[in-house]
């Protein structure tokens, strides 16, 4: 899960807005544990102002409580006047739970996770009978974190249907282990898979550059930085390989829409994307190509909420007539695909992703169906579902005559 655009501004407050229950259409449900939280907040404030306490000294007066459950009878009283008042005008007073989008330590990394963005918590299945909706702090489509290291370029054209093709591999990916890099050989691609839960952060931390080795400092949760740090190793390992030069003194520069490229004169196109602790990277000399890896069954992502705004009118036909045992996998496919083509393509969040059209169904060959305005639609478009782990679904997308895919399991060999 990893950058095509330019960070949006993050400078500001998240924000905090009262919605009318109708307002639903295109926000995103956080539910009672929001609803709660308003209630709490407004409780408190009506007890501060004194209407709490006037209900809670008059019960007291009736009934013979101790000291705290007199305090305890004066919160929930506090509660109640907040329910009563709020109630009846507008939910209550809800707090975004989105990540803010983090500060771009360079141009075109945008460092926030669209999951995050998007996923609620537990119970908010309740929210239609409770009415309550609020809109993230940050975009969904800004906030889709898009960590591509891709050297592709737009391309223009007119929009056509092209004819489906799709790269061969067997359901079972022979993944082989390796200590380095094969040689990049005429129409062949190469599939890294790297497992980033690994001890040896610390010792790959010099491989980084300073501005790599900076932004991990940054990184708040130790999960994230130790997976970081792997991924932008074995990232450097690989591309310095290919491209003949140290890996401590490798340059990545950035394109028209602030992706990273390699070093001016490589004919060498690649593609990073992570989730969770698993990172898959990908090289030709093919085209371009993007790649992208989820990890699914993740408890509370409302996968359905999540189609209806990002998904084509097509795809969310197409997801909503499967049968619900099929839907969640389906909607992964369909995911996968449709950031992987984006990041090969070139445009990322520069396109809306329910501007194209992609085959995802069960039992279909995974292909681009119908091509962004602008994107060059020819059949050269080529896609092939991954299967890097069994909690992991992940789709590579690549245009050019590429003949060969080959799967590798990155093992750092000190």
């Amino acid at each position: 899960m990893l950058a095509l655009a330019t960070a949006p501004d993050a400078s500001g407050p998240p924000r905090v807005g009262v919605l009318p229950p109708d307002a639903g259409a295109n926000k995103i449900n956080f539910g009672p544990w929001l609803f709660a939280a308003g209630v709490i907040g407004m409780g408190s404030v009506a007890t501060h102002a004194g209407v709490g306490q006037t209900l809670g000294e008059a019960l007291l007066r009736k009934l013979p409580l101790q000291h705290g459950a007199g305090i305890g009878a004066v919160v929930l009283l506090g509660m109640m006047v907040a329910m009563a008042t709020t109630l009846p005008a507008a939910p209550a007073i809800l707090t975004p739970l989105a990540e803010p989008i983090a500060a771009a330590p360079d141009a075109g990394r945008a460092h926030a996770d669209h999951r995050r963005a998007l996923s609620t918590p537990p119970g908010s299945e309740w929210h239609n009978s409770l009415g309550l909706v609020i809109q993230p702090a940050a975009d969904p489509l800004r906030a889709r974190r898009i960590d591509s290291e891709n050297g592709s370029v737009p391309f223009e054209g007119l929009e056509r249907e092209p004819t489906v093709k799709t790269l061969t591999a067997p359901p079972q990916i022979p993944w082989r282990a390796v200590t380095q890099p094969e040689p990049l050989n005429g129409r062949a691609v190469h599939v890294y898979r790297v497992h980033l839960d690994r001890g040896e952060s610390d010792r790959l931390l010099a491989r980084l550059s300073a501005e790599e080795q900076a932004r991990a400092a940054g990184l708040r949760l130790s999960a994230q930085r130790r997976r970081y740090i792997v991924a932008r190793a074995m990232l450097r390992e690989l591309a310095a390989f290919y491209v003949r030069r140290d890996p401590r003194t490798l340059v990545f520069t950035h394109g028209e829409h602030g992706k990273p490229l390699l070093e001016p004169g490589s004919d060498i196109e690649f593609n990073l994307s992570h989730s969770g602790e698993l990172a898959l990277l990908v090289f030709t000399r093919v085209g371009p190509v993007g790649v992208d890896v989820e990890r699914r069954h993740r408890a509370g992502l409302h996968y359905e909420a999540i189609a209806r705004r990002f998904f084509s009118e097509r795809e969310r036909g197409q997801l909503f007539s499967l049968p619900e045992r099929e839907r969640e996998e389906a909607f992964f496919r369909c995911w996968v695909i449709k950031e992987a083509f984006l990041k090969a393509e070139g445009s990322g969040l520069h396109t809306p992703l329910n501007e194209f059209d992609v085959g995802f169904l069960p039992g279909e060959p995974p292909h681009i169906r119908r091509l962004p305005c602008g994107a060059e639609a020819d059949a050269r478009w080529r896609v092939e579902m991954l299967h890097p782990h069994p909690a992991y679904v992940a789709a590579v997308a690549l245009r050019g005559d590429a003949s060969d895919l080959s799967y590798y399991e990155l093992v750092d060999p000190s």
